[in-house]
């Protein structure tokens, strides 16, 4: 998962001044304008040993008309702006996470005449280099519990990873 990634870039007052940044879903009663960013990721299965992840990223922009005087749109041009030249072609270090390359991949824009609402979509494409990420000993301790048929089974902690072997402790 590459969510603290994305929040480290997206979370910079650059933004956050203008709009509310959220993760998955925005809550009830949310001002405006605001922006929502969600992942799904899969590793790549071609290359024997892949230590590479991709991401769909999706982020959604939200102005309200009246706002601007041009039915949220300038205020959406404004924002989906900022939030390219923080994402679109990124590659370095990210929320402890090593990320190859964020490519843009589809964009729209469009007002709901429902909600009154200027919406912009960006679907991203994100590449993780995953062994760095284990290697760093910034991720680690990290607890886990192994649950068998909804009932805890055992429970420890990884506490690094050195060689291709995890540091278990249980």
């Amino acid at each position: 998962m590459i969510a603290r990634a994305i929040k480290e870039l997206l979370y910079v007052s650059e933004i956050t001044d203008i709009a509310g940044v959220y993760y998955s879903t925005a809550p009830q009663n949310v001002s405006y304008p605001f922006i929502v960013y969600r992942e799904s990721s899969v590793t790549e299965n071609f290359k024997n040993d892949s230590k590479i992840r991709l991401h769909s990223l999706e982020v959604v922009i939200v102005t309200t008309k009246g706002r601007d005087g041009n039915d949220g749109f300038a205020d959406l041009e404004s924002l989906k702006t900022i939030v390219e030249s923080k994402l679109n072609r990124f590659t370095g270090m990210a929320g402890g996470k090593k990320i190859q390359s964020i490519i843009l991949d589809e964009s729209d824009i469009y007002f709901d005449q429902m909600s009154k609402n200027a919406i912009a979509t960006m679907e991203y494409e994100v590449r993780e280099d995953y062994s760095a990420a284990l290697a760093d000993p910034a991720n680690y301790p990290i607890n886990y519990t192994i649950n068998v048929n909804g009932v805890e089974d055992s429970t420890g902690t990884i506490n690094g990873y050195d060689d291709n072997i995890f540091n278990i402790t249980v």
